[in-house]
């Protein structure tokens, strides 16, 4: 299970836009992670407090995934399993629908 999540990370992350592919546990907890430059931390910090609060209001609202867009970048989170969410973090000129279609057959591939 962890090789095909490291799969799927480094897949979203060969895409020149995506500057983090990271999957965490719903409590907040990384268990893969890569991040094309240090000055991305920040957000991923940020991410780690916020993902069991993010997760809840999805299911509360059943939303499939959520979406975040700054200046600067966009944010997917989306869940994988019960257990386990992708977060994907690409600059504002990527098309979000490209990401959502990668991460969809990502999915389906590697049966996550």
């Amino acid at each position: 299970m962890l090789d095909q999540l490291r799969e799927i990370t480094k897949r979203l992350a060969s895409d020149p836009s995506v500057v983090v592919s990271a999957i965490y546990r719903i409590d907040g907890t990384p268990i893969v992670t890569f991040i094309k430059d240090k000055k991305y931390i920040s957000i991923l910090e940020w991410l780690e407090s916020q993902t069991k609060l993010l997760l809840n209001l999805m299911a509360e609202n059943r939303l499939k995934s959520v979406d975040f867009k700054t200046r600067d970048y966009v944010m997917i989170i989306y869940p994988l399993s019960g257990s386990l969410v992708l977060v994907v973090i690409s600059t504002s000129e990527a098309s979000v629908y490209k990401l959502r279609i990668d991460v969809e057959s990502l999915k389906r591939i590697l049966n996550v």
